[in-house]
C-alpha cells in the first residue's frame, strides 16, 4: 500500500464527510444555538464515533472477504451503487439552488457541553448514511492482504478527517451570518461533491470488473 492508496482513502473520506446531511445540520445547529466550543465538542464526539464505525466496518469486511468471497463481491457492487445513489441525490439537490434561510433562535444561548457531546455521538450512531458509506468505501480498499494496522490506520484517517472537517464547520459557521453565506453557496458544494462521488463510483465499478 503506497502513498497513492492512502491519499485515495483520505480524499474519499473527505468528500464523503463534506457532503451535506444530518450530521452537518447538527454541527451547524449546535455551533449557532450554543457556541463555537459546543460545536467543537460535537465535532470531536462525532469524529470518534465515526472512527469506531470505520474500524468495525473494516474488520467486518475483512472477515467477509476471507470467508465469503462471493458475498464480498456483492457488497462491492452494492457499495458502488450506493455511492452512485449519493452522487445523483447531491446533483439533483444542486439544481434547486440555495437552501431556504435557517431560522436562528434569538435571546440567551443555553450552553451545555454534555448535550453537545451527546448530540455529536448520537447523530453519528443513528445516521444510516455513515454505515452504508463506510461499507461502500472500505469494500473497495480492504483486501485479503490487509493487515490489522492498515485497517486501524484507515479508521484513524476516517476519524481525523471527520473531526477536522466538522471542527472547521463549527469554527466558521458559529456565527449566524456565516451560516447564511454557506446556504447561499450550498448548491455549488452539492454539485461538486456529487460529481466527485459519481466519478468514484464509476472508477470503483471499473476496478471490480477488471479484478474479476
Amino acid at each position: 500500500m503506497d502513498t497513492q492508496f492512502w491519499l485515495s482513502v483520505t480524499l474519499a473520506c473527505l468528500f464523503g464527510v463534506m457532503s451535506p446531511g444530518p450530521s452537518l445540520a447538527v454541527i451547524i445547529a449546535t455551533s449557532v444555538t450554543q457556541n463555537r466550543a459546543a460545536g467543537l465538542l460535537a465535532a470531536v464526539s462525532h469524529g470518534l464515533t465515526v472512527g469506531l464505525y470505520a474500524l468495525t466496518t473494516a474488520l467486518g469486511l475483512a472477515f467477509v472477504l476471507s470467508h465469503y468471497e462471493g458475498l464480498f463481491f456483492v457488497i462491492q457492487l452494492a457499495g458502488c451503487l450506493f455511492l452512485l445513489h449519493l452522487a445523483v441525490k447531491l446533483l439533483l439537490t444542486s439544481r434547486h439552488g440555495p437552501v431556504p434561510p435557517t431560522q436562528v433562535p434569538s435571546g440567551v444561548r443555553v450552553i451545555n457541553k454534555w448535550w453537545a457531546i451527546r448530540d455529536g455521538c448520537l447523530i453519528a450512531l443513528l445516521n444510516p448514511k455513515i454505515m452504508f458509506f463506510f461499507t461502500a468505501l472500505f469494500s473497495q480498499f480492504v483486501s485479503e492482504g490487509s493487515s490489522l494496522w492498515q485497517k486501524v490506520v484507515m479508521a484513524l484517517i476516517a476519524a481525523v478527517v471527520d473531526m477536522g472537517w466538522y471542527s472547521c464547520v463549527a469554527v466558521l459557521l458559529s456565527q449566524p451570518h456565516m451560516v447564511r453565506r454557506y446556504e447561499e453557496k450550498s448548491h455549488w458544494f452539492s454539485a461538486i461533491f456529487g460529481v466527485f462521488l459519481l466519478a468514484l463510483s464509476v472508477l470503483f465499478t471499473l476496478k471490480i470488473i477488471n479484478d474479476y
